[in-house]
């Protein structure tokens, strides 16, 4: 792939399973590939703060279990590893608002 060629990239359900340090380097290779004015939608779980129930506790557990360094992070969080890769205009929906929590941060990239 080359880098600079793409008006979208779509990451789902993978940063809650890699970590957060690879992560960053994860997004960083990711907005390569993005024109200028293109777009990344990470599609993910996240940790919406509040009142955390035994159903949350659980999920969070199951994913720290079932990978080597998995984490599920906020939409501020990602959001802010967005823009110190470059991207502007980062806003965060959430999808479901079942146990799972699942979102969607969409950034843009600018020159």
């Amino acid at each position: 792939l080359e880098h600079d060629q793409y008006d979208g990239v779509v990451i789902a359900q993978r940063l809650s399973g890699i970590g957060i340090e690879e992560a960053e380097s994860f997004l960083a290779r990711a907005v390569k590939f993005l024109k200028v004015g293109g777009r990344l939608a990470v599609i993910d779980l996240f940790d919406m703060g509040g009142k955390v129930t035994l159903v949350d506790r659980l999920e969070s557990l199951r994913l720290k279990l079932e990978t080597s360094r998995g984490s599920i992070i906020s939409p501020p969080q990602l959001q802010s590893q967005l823009a110190s890769c470059g991207l502007v205009n980062c806003q965060f929906a959430l999808l479901s608002k079942d146990r799972a929590k699942f979102g969607v941060v969409v950034g843009k990239k600018e020159a």
